[in-house]
C-alpha cells in the first residue's frame, strides 16, 4: 500500500467533484442510486458536519462522516459527533484502510476533545471496539423519535448510558 492521506473537510467546503467521488464509493456498498445518496446528503448533512476521506495517490479509497448531533440521556442534552457511513473501496478491503481511517478519526476526536457516538450492527461492533470505541448498553435508542435496534458505541464519552438515549438526527 502506498502513502495514505487523510483529510477532514467541512461540508460547506467540499466541492461537487469530491462529493461525487464519495457517493460513488458509497454506491459500491449501498447501491441505492446516485440520486438517492445525494438526496440523503442534501437532507441530512449540515455545513458544520465533516467529511473524512482517505486517499492513496490522490484517489479516494475510504470515507467516514462526522455529523454534529445532540444526544439526550439521563436528563441531560449533550453535543456529540456522530460517526458513521464508514466505507472502504472494495479493492482495498481487508488491507487495513478502515483501521487507518478509524484511528485517524480517533486521533482527531482526542485532539479536538470532542465526544463521539457510533451506531452499527452487532456483527461489526467488534471492529470498532478493537479501535477504542466503547460498547454502551442503553435501555433503548431513538433517532429522531424512531426506535432503533442498533448497537451504540462511544468514544471519550463517559456517563449515563444505561437509560434510554435520544439522538436528534440520523448520521
Amino acid at each position: 500500500m502506498n502513502r495514505l492521506e487523510v483529510c477532514f473537510t467541512l461540508h460547506k467546503e467540499i466541492n461537487r467533484a469530491e462529493l461525487s467521488r464519495i457517493i460513488r464509493l458509497k454506491e459500491q456498498h449501498c447501491p441505492r442510486g446516485y440520486a438517492s445518496h445525494l438526496r440523503w446528503i442534501n437532507e441530512n448533512i449540515r455545513d458544520g458536519d465533516i467529511h473524512v476521506t482517505v486517499k492513496e495517490d490522490g484517489c479516494l479509497i475510504a470515507y467516514m462522516g462526522l455529523i454534529w448531533t445532540t444526544v439526550s440521556r439521563a436528563g441531560e442534552r449533550l453535543d456529540f459527533l456522530g460517526a458513521g457511513n464508514l466505507y472502504v473501496c472494495k479493492e482495498k478491503s481487508a488491507m487495513g484502510v478502515g483501521r487507518f481511517l478509524l484511528d485517524s478519526v480517533g486521533a482527531y476526536l482526542l485532539y479536538k476533545n470532542v465526544p463521539s457516538i457510533l451506531l452499527c450492527r452487532e456483527n461489526v461492533s467488534d471492529f470498532y471496539i478493537k479501535r477504542g470505541w466503547n460498547p454502551e448498553k442503553p435501555s433503548d435508542i431513538y433517532i429522531g423519535g424512531q426506535k432503533t435496534d442498533c448497537c451504540l458505541l462511544s468514544y471519550q464519552a463517559p456517563g449515563h448510558w444505561h437509560m434510554a438515549v435520544h439522538i436528534d438526527r440520523s448520521f
